[in-house]
């Protein structure tokens, strides 16, 4: 059932949600290379406006 937006609509829906309730900011994650939740989040009105680093331990630990 991928591809047919759904994550997108739940999305929005909490969105809309949220914003009777009075909230203005919204913040989201996702993975750079996931180009689908980008999309999603563009589609939503979402921009990029800061990058992330994820620690991983040195390998071996």
């Amino acid at each position: 059932m991928r591809g047919l937006g759904l994550g997108t609509a739940v999305k929005a829906a909490s969105i809309l949600s949220l914003v009777r309730e009075g909230v203005d900011v919204f913040r989201t994650g996702g993975a750079e290379k996931n180009r689908v939740i980008l999309r999603s989040d563009q589609h939503l009105g979402y921009r990029v406006d800061e990058e992330w680093l994820t620690f991983s331990p040195p390998s071996g630990v």
